[in-house]
Formats: structure tokens, C-alpha cells, sequence
């Protein structure tokens, strides 16, 4: 894929910090539903199943990716530019407009 959009370090280690805390909320957000849910279970299969529907493997495990990717980002210089493929930009600006639109 073409480069699309040129950017910093510094801006990709900014970003990587907000993705992180968005997917903490979100899995502490998980685990409040879960709770409320377990609380209201009257027998232990209903409890059984509660809790193994609540699987947040996915979510831990895309932390782990963007703290590897923030202790990476981090030794470089955060000053070098970098540039982006369509990719990549969806990994590091999840949610914002396309590089092309701005």
C-alpha cells in the first residue's frame, strides 16, 4: 500500500496513549456489566453461564499490542516523521477521518 499520510512519532505515541485508555474503559466497562449480571443470577448455572460469556481475552490482548507498540514508539525519536499506509492509519487514529478526506 501507497503512503498516505505523513506523521510523527510523537503524534503515533499520543494516539496509542488514547487507544489504550479507550479499551481500559471499555473492559472496565465489561466487567461492570458481568458484575450487575452475576448479581442477579439466582442459580449457578445462570452464574455459569454469565461468567463465560464474559470473555475479555480480546480486549487484554489488544492492550499487550498497544503497550508493545507504545514501548517501542517510545525509544525512537519523537521528532522523526513517519509515513502511513491505509493500514496503519486505521491502527493509530482508530475513529478519526481518513487521511485522504483531511
Amino acid at each position: 500500500m501507497d503512503p498516505l499520510f505523513e506523521t510523527t512519532i510523537q503524534n503515533l505515541v499520543e494516539n496509542t496513549k488514547k487507544r489504550i485508555a479507550e479499551i481500559e474503559v471499555s473492559r472496565d466497562e465489561k466487567r461492570m456489566r458481568t458484575f450487575k449480571k452475576a448479581q442477579c443470577c439466582d442459580s449457578f448455572e445462570k452464574l455459569f453461564m454469565v461468567m463465560m460469556a464474559h470473555r475479555e481475552n480480546d480486549l487484554e490482548n489488544k492492550i499487550k499490542i498497544y503497550n508493545e507498540n507504545l514501548e517501542y514508539l517510545l525509544e525512537c525519536d519523537q521528532k522523526r516523521k513517519v509515513l502511513l499506509n491505509q493500514t496503519e492509519w486505521r491502527h493509530y487514529f482508530h475513529g478519526t477521518q481518513r487521511p485522504e478526506w483531511c
